[in-house]
């Protein structure tokens, strides 16, 4: 199964969107991997980008330092970069994003934010982007604790709840609306290709994410919106 954090940062950059973890500054590098500490983890991380390891490992994150020269310093899917940019983007900030397939010590697949080069990029930021880079900068990086969330692809995970009501469109020809987070569970109803819904919960199941919601008729209902092993969206969401 691909990282579940990979996943959810591709599904971000596919939609063309940033996120704003901290509601400062618009979507800056720094939302990115703070997002998915508080979305999977509960724990925020602090500071600007150039700040992250400090932060990370105050956390109880694994963190590990580039080791220039050697190669078999590199970091793996999931990581978390930190770039100095003092020299190379001329702020002392930090640039960060997520690394989403594992390096060869040369370069780095990565998605990160406020990439675009807009001139207010350091007030407004920018969405998620599909970068590769070398290692110039590179000081280190970072892991979540993904162990923790083994399992969450074939068993039930906790339902979690969003801050704000979001609304998903449906991008396939049909999407079930069943009564459990399971494909064995009883189908009772579709959404059509372009219909929407609104929805405050997700969980993960069976290699799915599953968005969840309470009916007119008030029991929950349970939509697939997401092949978690290949990274497959059947529809995009924004916030209502």
């Amino acid at each position: 199964m691909n990282d579940i954090l990979v996943v959810e940062a591709k599904r971000i950059a596919n939609l063309g969107v940033g996120v704003d973890q901290d509601g400062a500054y618009g979507t800056q590098c720094v939302d990115l991997p703070n997002y998915l500490s508080v979305k999977y983890f509960g724990k925020a991380l602090w500071g600007n980008a150039i700040d992250l390891l400090d932060s990370a490992k105050a956390l109880r994150y694994r963190v590990e330092y580039n080791e220039a020269g050697n190669l078999d310093s590199k970091p793996k899917a999931g990581a978390i970069f930190v770039m100095d940019t003092t020299y190379i983007y001329g702020h002392p900030f930090g640039h960060t994003g997520v690394v989403i397939e594992d390096s060869d010590g040369y370069t780095m697949k990565t998605i990160e934010q406020n990439v675009d080069g807009n001139a207010d990029s350091l007030y407004v930021g920018g969405p998620a982007r599909y970068r590769e880079r070398n290692f110039d900068g590179i000081i280190g990086w970072f892991y979540f604790p993904t162990d923790e969330l083994e399992g969450e692809a074939t068993s039930v995970s906790k339902l979690q709840s969003l801050p704000t009501v979001r609304v998903y469109t449906v991008g396939v020809e049909k999407l079930n609306i069943r009564n459990a987070p399971s494909l064995n569970s009883e189908v009772v109803g579709t959404y059509e290709n372009g219909e929407e819904f609104n929805y405050m919960e997700f969980c993960y199941a069976e290699g799915y994410e599953w968005l969840s919601y309470i009916s007119n008729s008030g029991v929950r209902r349970y939509v697939a919106s997401m092949n978690l092993e290949t990274g497959d969206t059947y529809g995009t969401w924004k916030e209502k």
